[in-house]
């Protein structure tokens, strides 16, 4: 697990929204892989899509917050994120001209092609950028990815060789 001074809480001059905004989205990486693991066979996915969006949400704004308590807010040079900005646009004008634009903006499920989809993807890509500024918060990241992963092994494991229903 990284260490105090150099892991998830920084000791520098960053402020307390952007490392609030940092551990919840720790905290969604951590969750992301066990909440949408399909473990039973009736599940709640709506209810999945706008717990990640109302997380992803609230660290954007903590960590955008903390940018501005910092007065550093700086912009990742990368051609990506306009070309994504133009794919979520695409998206829009093809839910509000659909000829169900309320299924295609926010889904009757679980559906990967939503625009709300979309808009969540967008923000997961530019919170990574605005989040993890620096080598060790990336390994972080990846540890608690690893955790989650770890996790969901140990639940495969206890549920198919020792056949004891989890859930």
């Amino acid at each position: 697990f990284p260490s105090h001074d150099n892991g998830i809480i920084d000791q520098g001059n960053e402020s307390v929204l952007s490392k609030a905004g940092r551990i919840l989205f720790y905290a969604f990486l951590f969750v992301f892989p066990i909440w949408f693991y399909p473990s039973t066979i009736a599940q709640v996915e709506i209810n999945k899509n706008f717990f990640a969006g109302i997380v992803l949400f609230s660290s954007l704004m903590l960590a955008l917050g903390g940018a501005l308590q910092e007065g550093k807010i700086h912009f990742v040079k990368s051609r990506f994120f306009p070309l994504y900005l133009l794919l979520v646009i695409s998206v829009f004008i093809s839910a509000i001209s659909s000829a169900s634009p309320g299924a295609s903006l926010w889904g009757m499920g679980f559906e990967a092609y939503t625009f709300f989809n979309f808009v969540i993807a967008g923000v997961a890509l530019y919170l990574s950028s605005l989040a993890l500024k620096r080598p060790h918060h990336v390994k972080t990241a990846f540890f608690f990815l690893a955790l989650s992963s770890l996790v969901i092994v140990l639940f495969f494991f206890i549920q198919t060789v020792f056949a004891v229903d989890v859930f």
